[in-house]
């Protein structure tokens, strides 16, 4: 893939990273205001694992395409 179009989807995979993180902290803080309100957690806590698998998704991505930044370049692309 061509380095300019990787730097690209590096910035947005970031960006969707900064988001998705900031997702988990405000489902983490729901979840201890609903505990300290005895409340029941179970449903934000269902929210809290498939936000961590959005993370975990974008985490790899982000991983895969450093590592594609990091190889050298193929000669018959060059």
């Amino acid at each position: 893939m061509d380095r300019a179009l990787l730097l690209e989807h590096r910035e947005q995979t970031l960006g969707r990273l900064a988001e998705s993180e900031g997702q988990l902290a405000r489902q983490e803080e729901l979840i201890a205001r609903l505990r300290s309100e005895g409340r029941s957690t179970t449903e934000a806590e269902a929210f809290l694992g498939l936000f961590e698998r959005v993370n975990d998704s974008h985490r790899a991505g982000l991983a895969r395409i450093e590592r594609e930044l990091a190889a050298p370049p193929h000669p018959l692309l060059h």
